[in-house]
């Protein structure tokens, strides 16, 4: 175990990245925004927070092509809410006019229909 529960990572699991005091998780599988949260979970982890343009920035050197859910979508009111619950507080811009979100491989956050398969970042601290 890399630091007491309830406290800030000191490391993370094999196959995560540790951005400032999260670590991260680029999923290999496919998957629709819920199956990606539910993935995620089982991780002990949800889809991505990302509470600063910093960290934004910082999934920037991911190898690969960026297509993946972060934990971020519209309530049944249209507000954008994170997987926690919290309301999105509008700190980056969001693209595009549909539900569910994702990191494109110009680490845009875009919406999209919640349906559409592709990966997903986990995090948890």
């Amino acid at each position: 175990m890399c630091s007491p529960p309830g406290l800030p990572a000191a490391c993370c699991p094999d196959d995560w990245i540790k951005i400032q005091r999260e670590c991260f998780y680029f999923s290999k599988a496919q998957g629709d925004w819920t199956n990606g949260q539910n993935s995620c979970s089982s991780l002990n982890a949800s889809l991505a927070w990302i509470d600063s343009p910093e960290v934004l920035g910082s999934l920037l050197p991911y190898p690969g092509k960026l297509d993946h859910w972060i934990g971020l979508r519209k309530d049944t009111v249209g507000v954008w809410r994170w997987v926690n619950g919290t309301e999105f507080d509008h700190r980056f811009q969001i693209q595009g006019g549909a539900y569910c979100v994702y990191l494109d491989k110009e680490v845009k956050v875009i919406s999209s229909s919640c349906s559409t398969e592709r990966k997903w970042i986990c995090s948890k601290l």
